[in-house]
């Protein structure tokens, strides 16, 4: 919809990224308040829930402004702006390893 009405198909959509990015955020804050003030002792480290929150909360959280600002970065700050791109992929990276230690919980929590 952005594309269509607020912007073009050619420039990145900023508005949705950015309220997807703070949506997911939230949620991901929202589980982390729920696991800790659960009354049950639990090893987080063994749930594959915990493992795609921190993903969510990394990837997200340092993105947002990336995805806030891209626009306005390439037009007046290219420089910056690469050096964006160049922190947005080394932080994908990262997330992704955080997602496949995800996966694999996968398998020892259903086995318990």
């Amino acid at each position: 919809a952005e594309a269509t009405y607020i912007g073009s198909l050619w420039k990145f959509n900023t508005i949705s990224h950015t309220y997807s990015s703070i949506t997911l955020v939230i949620y991901a804050i929202l589980y982390f308040y729920e696991l800790l003030n659960g009354e049950m002792e639990i090893n987080c480290w063994l749930y594959p829930m915990f493992w795609l929150s921190s993903g969510v909360l990394i990837y997200f959280g340092v993105n947002l402004f990336y995805f806030m600002l891209n626009n306005y970065l390439l037009s007046h700050e290219y420089h910056i702006a690469s050096n964006g791109k160049n922190i947005h992929a080394a932080v994908n990276i990262f997330t992704n390893l955080i997602f496949s230690i995800s996966f694999l919980c996968f398998k020892t929590f259903s086995t318990q």
